[in-house]
């Protein structure tokens, strides 16, 4: 779904390599969870989740009702230049620099699908009917795909230069795109072949969108004001009034009205037939660099250099509400097994302890000398364990607010944390390669475990807290027994690129998921061990 035209929404920028920020949260609220710039904003067909992507490389889900943030995604190696949402049940898609389309779920943690392009990726779209999206970028190439039939592609030729935007038609029978070789062109869905080119403008066109009737195509360039195009008199039309600074994004809003959002920090909705201004939102403190619609038309989600998103009501043209968050980047979080807090912790060096009943700040920790990398909470939500890339490990109390315990041991920057399902132990890995338990009893150290030759990157515990799991960098995973403190009970080899492991309860198999979407299965034996089978991640 095109940021100019269509159901869903995703968001546009001007230029292929401008600097992202990062999002913030929904039914207006104001979430800061990068010092990036937000590159792309997306909000769910049931208006239920806000995704947004940038610089970073990270997709964040916010939920609207809770104003929580609800999961951070990683896949994408580089910047995440569009999102979009299918109409698939919490389905959406993503395009990054890294020259890679990846198909997630708004439940998974992984991509399901990537597909991979020879060039980075710059705009995507998703047609109203649900049955293709596009894809375009350097490589000057338009890419219609099917969504019936992953994988199976078109490609549409003609543009001389980068391809900076494109769109569906509502009616999913037209192409859309615009380009740095200053020129837009029309293409058919079905004969595959561009219809019409337009070449009215001098420099490169940033963003489009078409009315709901096809009969009018908009664009913006560098310049500050809106080009008007009359598909059915093949002509230019009167310009609309400017903005002051160039404009970022566009899209249509019901029948006849079009949203335009720039670098002079507004947001301005304007009538389509009289080509007036109908009214100008500020709130923004910074370039406003993309805006998307809720599938019902009633919220608007922009978002802005200013670290920012916000959310509008369009029924009576006002800002909804804020939420301040951290002030860095978001590197990790951890809900409480009974669902009610959230701990977060950022590269401001705090850890911040939501509580979801009275969506509030519970508490927070701020001693930490460098990077929260890592959070957990222990079962009765009392404690919470963060590490840090400070080599130190430090326990918090939620209810009185106060530090308990700082670990110090590790050389390294701390990776994991993990505490024990009966809150007796905690466990920290680090890129020292050693993992370390902790009595939380006693805050002493009572075991150090030496076993893996690189970083530590995951540690996982059986749920009757009698068996650890640790998965490093250097494709191993060990089975630790704490009855024999610690003993390594079993291990696992060569396991190639792990970017996610679990234990079953009967502590008989454990799975791993690696980053391109295969999931092993090994099962534990007392003579040998062996990967019991492969699938694919869906």
């Amino acid at each position: 779904m095109s940021i100019t035209n269509t159901f869903h929404t995703k968001i546009r920028f001007s230029t292929p390599t401008q600097g992202l920020k990062i999002l913030k949260d929904t039914y207006a609220l104001h979430i800061q969870g990068s010092n990036h710039t937000i590159f792309s904003v997306a909000i769910s067909p049931d208006a239920k989740y806000v995704i947004s992507g940038g610089m970073d490389s990270l997709i964040r889900i916010w939920d609207i009702q809770s104003k929580t943030q609800k999961a951070i995604l990683t896949g994408h190696t580089s910047a995440i230049t569009c999102l979009s949402f299918t109409l698939l049940p919490n389905i959406f898609l993503s395009g990054s620099t890294d020259s890679k389309i990846k198909i997630w779920s708004i439940e998974g943690k992984e991509a399901f699908i990537t597909l991979s392009s020879d060039s980075p990726i710059t705009t995507l779209a998703v047609s109203n009917n649900g049955k293709f999206f596009v894809s375009a970028g350097h490589n000057r190439i338009i890419k219609l795909w099917s969504l019936l039939e992953i994988g199976s592609k078109d490609e549409l030729y003609g543009h001389e230069d980068v391809i900076i935007s494109v769109c569906f038609s509502f009616d999913s029978k037209l192409i859309i795109s615009s380009s740095c070789d200053c020129s837009i062109r029309i293409w058919s869905v079905e004969s595959k072949i561009a219809i019409e080119v337009i070449k009215k403008s001098k420099t490169p066109v940033s963003c489009i969108a078409i009315s709901f009737d096809s009969c009018y195509i908009f664009w913006a360039n560098q310049k500050n004001y809106i080009s008007v195009w009359n598909t059915l008199l093949k002509k230019k039309e009167t310009k609309m009034q400017r903005h002051k600074e160039p404009i970022k994004s566009l899209l249509i809003y019901k029948e006849n009205t079009l949203i335009s959002c720039s670098e002079d920090k507004s947001i301005r909705l304007w009538d389509i037939n009289s080509k007036c201004q109908i009214i100008c939102l500020t709130g923004h403190t910074d370039t406003v660099t993309c805006i998307c619609l809720s599938s019902d038309n009633m919220i608007l989600a922009s978002g802005s250099s200013d670290k920012t998103v916000l959310l509008w009501d369009l029924s009576s043209k006002t800002f909804l509400t804020s939420f301040a968050c951290h002030t860095g980047n978001v590197l990790c979080i951890k809900q409480s097994s009974d669902l009610s807090l959230v701990v977060t912790g950022s590269s401001d060096r705090t850890v911040r302890v939501w509580d979801l009943g009275i969506l509030q700040e519970k508490a927070n920790h701020n001693y930490h000398k460098d990077d929260v990398t890592c959070v957990a909470i222990t079962k009765n939500n009392i404690l919470v364990a963060s590490g840090s890339d400070d080599a130190t490990v430090r326990i918090f109390n939620i209810k009185c607010k106060e530090e308990e315990a700082i670990f110090r041991g590790h050389i390294l920057s701390v990776l994991c944390v993990s505490f024990s399902y009966d809150d007796l132990y905690v466990v920290s890995g680090s890129l020292d390669g050693i993992i370390r338990v902790w009595s939380i009893k006693e805050y002493l150290s009572v075991c150090i475990i030496k076993s893996h030759c690189d970083s530590i990157r995951f540690l996982i515990w059986s749920n009757d807290s009698k068996l650890l799991v640790s998965a490093g960098s250097d494709r191993s995973i060990n089975i630790w027994d704490k009855d024999a403190f610690f003993a390594c009970k079993t291990s696992f080899k060569n396991v190639v690129d792990c970017s996610s492991v679990a234990i079953h309860e009967n502590k008989r198999i454990v799975v791993t998921v690696s980053h391109c979407s295969v999931a092993n299965v090994w099962r534990i034996k007392r003579k040998r061990n062996q990967r019991e089978g492969q699938c694919f991640v869906t």
